[in-house]
């Protein structure tokens, strides 16, 4: 099993593992997958972070920033 069968979108994403335009693709495995977790855990996010957004999906790159900043 690959790191990108097992980790969240978010933490593949931080760690220069997945690109952001590729969002779309773990939705679709949410969708897909029957799972009972909400789409904000299986993609990594909090949920003002996915609140955020799903008002405006360029702020996925806000998001990003801060946890970084975080990081730090």
């Amino acid at each position: 099993m690959s790191d990108t069968d097992t980790a969240c979108f978010l933490d593949l994403l931080l760690a220069g593992k997945e690109s952001p335009v590729r969002i779309d693709d773990y939705v679709d495995r949410w969708h897909a997958s029957g799972s009972g977790a909400s789409l904000h855990d299986w993609l990594g996010m909090t949920w003002e972070e996915y609140a955020s957004w799903a008002e405006n999906p360029a702020n996925l790159a806000v998001i990003v920033a801060a946890r970084r900043r975080r990081a730090a």
